[in-house]
């Protein structure tokens, strides 16, 4: 993402918001269940991809809240991708939970 963005030229926030959600955000969702009984070091490793991310996506400061820019993108957090897809998923074991 950093190879197509820049000061004065490359890509505007919401490509770079498209291109967040094809690369990054399908894999995190992907795996987001089996992550579930991961330790909570290996989670925080897929936090902090994603702050980086939007830190880009957004042309935030290193020290912009996480929450912050998830608000500004309308990203949800890793937790919250886990129960919405778990919920849509008829017939998911872990639904009724």
């Amino acid at each position: 993402m950093r190879a197509v963005t820049g000061s004065t030229w490359g890509a505007n926030k919401k490509t770079l918001l498209i291109t967040y959600r094809t690369l990054i955000r399908s894999i995190i969702d992907y795996v987001s269940i089996a992550y579930n009984s991961a330790p909570e070091t290996t989670k925080n490793r897929l936090d902090v991809i994603q702050h980086e991310a939007l830190r880009i996506t957004c042309g935030a400061f290193c020290s912009t809240a996480a929450s912050a820019m998830q608000v500004d993108t309308g990203e949800p957090t890793r937790n919250t991708c886990k129960i919405l897809k778990v919920k849509s998923t008829d017939g998911h074991p872990a639904k009724s939970v």
